[in-house]
């Protein structure tokens, strides 16, 4: 039977060199992760000073828009207070060309009664929008100048006003109508 020589320091050269082994292998494993960390941390290193730069050059950016965008405002500010009577003046002229008249004509033309005209028609756009009109019609009686009134009132004109009626030569009654459409 072959004895069993549980003294490892019995043969010193033999543990040296598997001590020397595990020694070795152990430098070369931290040597690699020392290796892998500082290339991980001078890659992210050289990102994050990449990043920042990107960064303080959007935010240089940022002012510059900024700086702008308040040059601009302040003009058109400036712009807008030169210019504002010029503008509300163009755009009374724009309400006043997009009064729907064919609309406002095939109401009144359904309110007057079978045997009334109209004589003259001015509209008028006043400065919030509203259209005045003003118009004459001529009636054969004073019932036919009331039906007219209601029929208005019906196709919702407002502030309907008789302003004055008068009697031609041929016994027909001239009348001055105020409304708002």
């Amino acid at each position: 039977m072959k004895r069993l020589d549980l003294n490892l320091a019995s043969v010193p050269i033999r543990n040296r060199k598997f001590f020397f082994a595990l020694l070795a292998l152990l430098v070369i494993l931290t040597l690699i992760f020392v290796g892998e960390g500082t290339n991980i941390y001078l890659t992210y290193k050289s990102n994050h000073r990449e990043i920042e730069s990107n960064l303080d050059r959007v935010e240089k950016q940022i002012r510059e828009v900024q700086r702008i965008e308040k040059k601009y405002s302040s003009s058109i500010e400036k712009l807008e207070k030169e210019n504002k009577e010029i503008v509300e003046m163009i755009n009374n002229l724009i309400l006043k060309k997009s009064f729907p008249l064919i609309g406002f004509l095939t109401s009144l033309e359904q309110s007057l009664p079978e045997r009334s005209y109209v004589f003259s028609l001015a509209p008028s756009v006043n400065e919030g929008g509203e259209v005045s009109v003003r118009f004459r019609v001529v009636s054969e009686s004073v019932e036919d100048l009331l039906r007219l009134v209601d029929n208005l009132k019906e196709r919702g004109f407002q502030e309907i006003k008789v302003l004055g009626e008068e009697r031609n030569s041929e016994g027909l009654i001239l009348s001055e109508i105020t409304l708002k459409y």
